[in-house]
């Protein structure tokens, strides 16, 4: 399992220092989630890890809603224990533990693997999916072009656009979003980069490489981003 407990607190420590980025993705996303909130909205975050999602709903929504979370990671799902008034339960993406047509929206940051037809299934007539994730390049473009061949789940965001058009949607609406992202120092980089699945096979040798990457010019710490908002409706 690579969701162990010390990448659970990796993770914690990427959501929360990691870049400044030239633009807030985690903003966008969240604005097109809370325009279609209405009064006791059923929303689900699918691959929720901690909720940090569920989280930021909650903030912001203008309404009361009913938060649910799923996550295929015993660990993930134990940190995410205590948080108020959000359901998080130990399931997997393709087998959502949900009545047909529950929900009203369900969203997604940084997950690569779930079924669009169970989305589909769970979802209410008018409902709709947001996915918020990285292109080709994982979200470190220049690191990333380092390995070719090497990455997982490398994939273009037309990709997921045919998985929700095979699976029934209908509407189906793509923000490109390129940002920069600059880091404080190597530490952070090499962090984010062990804190989800990313580069295949991942050595002591090919860390060693990305910190002579970043060390040979101060300027490698700003990195090119690919980010993606993809909204699938019914």
């Amino acid at each position: 399992m690579f969701y162990t407990e010390h990448v659970v607190h990796l993770r914690d420590d990427v959501n929360d220092n990691a870049s400044k980025n030239s633009l807030n993705v985690n903003d966008v996303f969240l604005e097109h989630i809370v325009k279609n909130i209405t009064v006791n909205s059923k929303i689900l975050d699918i691959g929720t890890g901690n909720g940090f999602v569920l989280k930021l709903i909650k903030a912001n929504s203008l309404f009361p809603v009913r938060l649910y979370g799923i996550d295929n990671s015993k660990e993930m799902v134990n940190a995410s224990k205590g948080l108020a008034g959000i359901d998080i339960r130990l399931a997997d993406n393709y087998n959502i533990p949900f009545a047909d047509g529950f929900f009203d929206l369900v969203t997604a940051k940084n997950v690569t693997r779930f079924s669009a037809e169970e989305l589909y299934r769970v979802l209410t007539p008018t409902g709709k999916f947001f996915l918020r994730e990285y292109g080709e390049y994982k979200g470190l473009v220049e690191i990333s072009k380092l390995f070719p061949g090497r990455l997982i789940r490398s994939r273009k965001v037309d990709f997921y656009a045919k998985l929700l058009k095979d699976a029934g949607f209908t509407s189906i609406e793509i923000l490109h979003l390129p940002i920069t992202r600059t880091f404080p120092d190597v530490k952070s980089v090499l962090n984010v980069v062990k804190s989800y699945p990313y580069i295949m096979d991942y050595s002591k040798e090919d860390e060693e490489r990305i910190i002579r990457y970043l060390e040979e010019d101060q300027s490698h710490l700003t990195i090119t981003s690919d980010p993606f908002i993809l909204i699938g409706g019914k």
